[in-house]
């Protein structure tokens, strides 16, 4: 934003862009004010913009762009220098424009973000297209984020519910609570039955449906069983 800004108030900042397509002095600080609002800045039109924080002054840009009203908004990286605050803010605007039917695109890698605010995702590897569509079928493509070097969100997008996948799973395990069901071969092959594998997967996948298990060969200790998980569920 340093390369953008140039007024030495929040408000004339922000007016700047309205005021040079057209609107009328009056139109353009009523629209100004509402994008302060929005981003959390009101109070702040007199501040030079550089005494703000970082956070501040990317909101400032975000504003100058949210007073022209615009049929379309692209963010570049909007996440990036952002606290929780700033980010749930930024989240919030766009799920505002979205319902006003403003068309918001981003391009960003924070793949959290992307899940929880976006209906459409569109993965670029090389200069082309390697996968496109709901956030749910896009994550679940392994290939296609191996090309594009993206690690799935842990989160479950756009679901209903929206419930985080617990830390644990996220780091790739869990330990199954101890059942009879779940022992060493007696043959003493250390391999589990086929049987048992599966009567353990489904207790996992029943606790925590955002996630998929797999076997994790060599984890059988005892009359416990640990299970590989997957960030998000197919």
């Amino acid at each position: 934003p340093d390369d953008q800004i140039f007024r030495y108030n929040v408000l004339d900042e922000v007016m700047f862009g309205p005021l040079n397509i057209g609107m009328d002095e009056k139109t353009a600080r009523e629209k100004s004010r509402e994008a302060l609002a929005m981003t959390g800045l009101a109070g702040l039109e007199d501040r030079n913009p550089y005494d703000l924080e970082l956070y501040e002054r990317k909101m400032v840009a975000i504003a100058s762009v949210l007073a022209m009203d615009p049929d379309v908004l692209i963010l570049d990286e909007p996440t990036i220098a952002q606290d929780v605050r700033g980010r749930r803010r930024i989240a919030e605007i766009v799920r505002t424009l979205s319902q006003r039917g403003k068309l918001v695109l981003a391009i960003l890698h924070d793949m959290d973000f992307v899940a929880e605010c976006f209906e459409r995702v569109i993965v670029m590897a090389q200069g082309r297209v390697v996968a496109e569509g709901t956030p749910r079928r896009v994550f679940s493509d392994a290939e296609a984020l191996q090309a594009a070097r993206l690690d799935p969100p842990g989160v479950r997008g756009r679901l209903p519910d929206r419930r985080r996948v617990p830390a644990r799973l996220r780091q790739g395990l869990i330990r199954l609570p101890r059942t009879p069901a779940v022992r060493h071969d007696r043959r003493g092959s250390g391999k589990v039955r086929p049987s048992i594998k599966n009567t353990a997967r489904r207790k996992a996948q029943k606790a925590f449906p955002a996630c998929r298990f797999v076997y994790q060969r060599g984890s059988v200790s005892g009359q416990c069983m640990s299970l590989r998980a997957a960030r998000i569920s197919t």
